[in-house]
C-alpha cells in the first residue's frame, strides 16, 4: 500500500491533493545530485585555472575578463529564467540545461586560443546560470511539498561536488595530466549524471496566458531584501575561495600544496554547517541564524587574516565555510515560501541580485588589496559584509519552522493540531507559507 503526503502547494490558484512522498525524495536526491554536479564541475574549472593560464599563455588582465565575462553571462541567464520558467517550468530547464552544462566544459577543456576560449567559458556561464537557478527552483518546490525546511540539506550537494572536483584536479596535476583532458575526462564523467536527472523532477503545469507570466514574473519588494544577504553571502564565498589560497602562499609563505588546501577545507566547512542547518533552522529560527552565520564568517576571516600561521588560516578558513553555508539556501527557501510562478520569478531575481556579489567582489578586493594589502582588504570585506547580514537579518520574519516531520506525514499529528479535524488545503498552503519563510 503506497503511502501519501499532503501536498501543500498550489498551481494555477487550485490546490493540489496527495502526492507520493517516494515520489518527492527521488526529487530531493535529484536536486542534490544537481547542485553536486555543478559543484564538480566549477571546483575542477577553478583548481585548474593555473594551468588555462599556461595552456593560453594570458596575462592577469585576460583572466580577469574571462572570468567577468563568465559571470555576466550566468547573471544574465538567471534574469531572463524568471519568465522562462514561469513557462516552461523548472523541470524542463534542468533536464536540459544539466547535460548542456557538462558539454561546455569539453569545449572550455579544447579550446586551442584565447578568443575561442572566451567564447566557450561564456558558453559555460550561461549553462551554469540555468543550472543554478533551475535546481534552486526545483528545489523550493520540492521543499514545499515535504512542508519543513530541507534546502540545506539539498545544497551540501554542492560542496561535496566542489571538493571532490578540486581533489580530483589537484590530483591530476600531480600526475601531470593535461589541462585538456583533465577538464575533458570531469565533463565525460559528468555527463551520466547530467541525463539521468530529468526521470525524478517535479513536473507542474506552466502557465499557459503570456500575459499571465508577465504579472505573475513580478517579485515581492522583500525579495531584494533576500537578495541583499545573498550578495553579501556570495561577496564573502568569492572571498575566501579566490584569495585563500593567495593568501596562504603570497602573504604567509606556504608550500603551493598547503595553499592548494584552502578550497576544500572551506568547502568542507561548507559541507558541515550544511548538514545541520535545516535542524538550527527548526530550533533557532531564520533570523537567529543569519545573524549566528553573519557573525561567525566574520570571525572565521578575521582569525584567518590575523594569525600569520598556515594551520590559523586553515582553521579560519574552515570556520568561515561553516558560517557561510547556510546563508545562500536559507534566501532561496524563503524567496520561492509562496506559489510557485511567483517563486520561481523571485529565486531568478535573487539569483542575479546574489550573483552580482561574484562579480563585484573580486574587484573590489584587488583594489583594496593594492591600496593596503590582502590581510586588510579581507578584513575589511568580512566585516562590512557581515555587518551587512546581521543588519539584514532584523527585518527577516521572526517565525519559527514547524517541527520536523517525515517525508510520508503523520495524519495524527496533523489532526491533533486542529482538533481532530484535518486541515483544509488553503491552512495547510498557509501555514508552510509561514513556516518557510520564518
Amino acid at each position: 500500500m503506497k503511502r501519501y503526503r499532503i501536498a501543500s502547494f498550489a498551481v494555477d490558484g487550485r490546490a493540489v491533493g496527495l502526492a507520493p512522498a517516494r515520489r518527492i525524495r527521488r526529487a530531493r536526491t535529484s536536486v542534490t545530485s544537481a547542485f553536486a554536479l555543478a559543484g564538480f564541475l566549477m571546483g575542477v574549472f577553478t583548481a585548474r585555472i593555473p594551468a588555462l593560464v599556461d595552456k593560453l599563455a594570458i596575462s592577469t588582465v585576460q583572466l580577469g575578463t574571462m572570468l567577468f565575462v563568465w559571470g555576466l553571462a550566468g547573471v544574465a541567464t538567471m534574469q531572463m529564467l524568471r519568465y522562462v520558467m514561469a513557462r516552461v517550468g523548472s523541470a524542463t530547464v534542468l533536464r536540459i540545461a544539466a547535460p548542456v552544462y557538462a558539454g561546455v566544459v569539453g569545449l572550455v577543456a579544447s579550446a586551442p586560443t584565447y578568443g575561442l576560449a572566451l567564447t566557450a567559458v561564456a558558453a559555460f556561464g550561461l549553462a551554469f546560470g540555468a543550472v543554478e537557478v533551475s535546481a534552486k527552483s526545483q528545489g523550493s518546490e520540492v521543499e514545499r511539498r515535504y512542508g519543513r525546511p530541507v534546502m540545506n540539506g539539498m545544497h551540501a550537494g554542492w560542496p561535496v561536488g566542489a571538493g571532490v572536483g578540486g581533489l580530483a584536479a589537484a590530483l591530476c596535476a600531480h600526475l601531470g595530466v593535461s589541462y585538456t583532458w583533465c577538464l575533458g575526462g570531469a565533463a565525460l564523467a559528468a555527463l551520466p549524471l547530467a541525463f539521468g536527472l530529468g526521470g525524478s523532477l517535479l513536473a507542474v503545469a506552466p502557465v499557459a496566458v503570456g500575459a499571465r507570466v508577465g504579472r505573475r514574473a513580478r517579485v515581492a519588494p522583500v525579495v531584494y531584501l533576500f537578495g541583499l544577504l545573498a550578495c553579501a553571502a556570495l561577496v564573502l564565498e568569492g572571498a575566501v575561495t579566490d584569495w585563500s589560497g593567495v593568501l596562504l602562499h603570497g602573504t604567509v609563505g606556504s608550500s603551493h600544496a598547503v595553499a592548494a588546501l584552502a578550497y576544500p577545507v572551506f568547502q568542507a566547512g561548507m559541507l558541515t554547517g550544511r548538514l545541520g542547518s535545516d535542524r538550527l533552522r527548526v530550533a533557532l529560527g531564520t533570523r537567529r541564524l543569519v545573524m549566528a552565520a553573519g557573525l561567525a564568517t566574520a570571525v572565521g576571516l578575521l582569525v584567518a587574516t590575523a594569525v600569520p600561521r598556515s594551520l590559523a588560516v586553515l582553521v579560519g578558513v574552515y570556520v568561515a565555510g561553516v558560517g557561510i553555508s547556510p546563508l545562500l539556501p536559507l534566501t532561496v527557501s524563503m524567496a520561492g515560501a509562496g506559489d510557485r510562478e511567483r517563486g520561481d520569478a523571485a529565486i531568478a531575481q535573487l539569483s542575479v541580485i546574489g550573483y552580482g556579489g561574484l562579480l563585484a567582489g573580486p574587484a573590489v578586493i584587488a583594489a583594496l588589496a593594492d591600496a593596503a594589502g590582502l590581510r586588510v582588504a579581507l578584513a575589511s570585506v568580512a566585516l562590512l559584509s557581515a555587518s551587512t547580514i546581521i543588519a539584514a537579518a532584523r527585518f527577516l520574519p521572526t517565525a519559527k519552522p514547524a517541527s520536523p516531520k517525515r517525508a510520508d506525514g503523520n495524519r495524527s499529528r496533523q489532526q491533533s493540531t486542529t482538533g481532530g479535524r484535518p486541515r483544509t488545503p488553503s491552512a495547510r498552503r498557509r501555514s508552510v507559507a509561514v513556516d518557510l519563510s520564518g
